[in-house]
């Protein structure tokens, strides 16, 4: 066989097996949850989930978060984590995942302060990762987990009512285990010291 050829054989191989992301996606919007945050300075006003559809991949299912959020304070906002949580189709937690939106070259705002005039500005945020084609996922919620204003000021959610939340939605408690995963690994991440894990609600 010419080389040519046997290398066009090869590189179909791997575009199938790990690129999964070209084909179409099929839409969680029911079970795309944006948990209720009342007070923070960044709103979630839209939020849809999507997975790739059976036999795209041998080996990956991409998964795509698509959010759109407002600033509903009068000040520049320079940095914002989202957060996604994820539960399978058994109802099983699954994982969680971050988004950070900021500007990698300078301190810019990535959302300039809403003026009292006029009606604040929408963004969007898309986020893609892949899981393994055995996790099929079913239901996904977003929150907004921080936020950092241009004058340095971090504000930062309680976490605890968001997986009330989440349990309520479920319509079962979140088990201690998810609890501790939640938040001993957002704490390995920023290396902060243990935090007194919340009892399931």
């Amino acid at each position: 066989m010419p080389a040519r050829s046997l290398l066009s054989i090869i590189s179909l191989i791997v575009l199938t097996t790990w690129a999964p992301a070209a084909w179409s996606l099929t839409s969680l919007r029911e079970n795309s949850v944006m948990l209720a945050q009342p007070g923070a300075p960044v709103t979630i006003d839209r939020y849809e989930c999507f997975r790739t559809a059976d036999g795209t991949s041998a080996i990956y299912r991409t998964t795509e978060h698509r959010a759109r959020y407002v600033n509903q304070t009068h000040r520049d906002i320079t940095a914002i984590e989202f957060r996604f949580i994820m539960f399978d189709i058994w109802d099983d937690y699954m994982a969680w995942h971050r988004e950070v939106e900021f500007d990698s070259w300078s301190a810019k705002p990535v959302i300039k302060a809403s003026k009292p005039d006029k009606s604040p500005r929408r963004h969007s945020v898309t986020y893609n990762h892949a899981l393994y084609r055995g996790m099929l996922l079913n239901h996904a919620f977003v929150y907004v987990y921080r936020a950092r204003f241009a004058d340095g000021e971090i504000w930062q959610v309680d976490e605890a009512p968001l997986w009330r939340q989440v349990a309520e939605r479920m319509d079962r408690p979140l088990a201690p285990a998810v609890i501790t995963d939640l938040v001993e690994q957002q704490n390995v991440w920023h290396g902060h010291p243990p935090q007194s894990v919340p009892p399931p609600q």
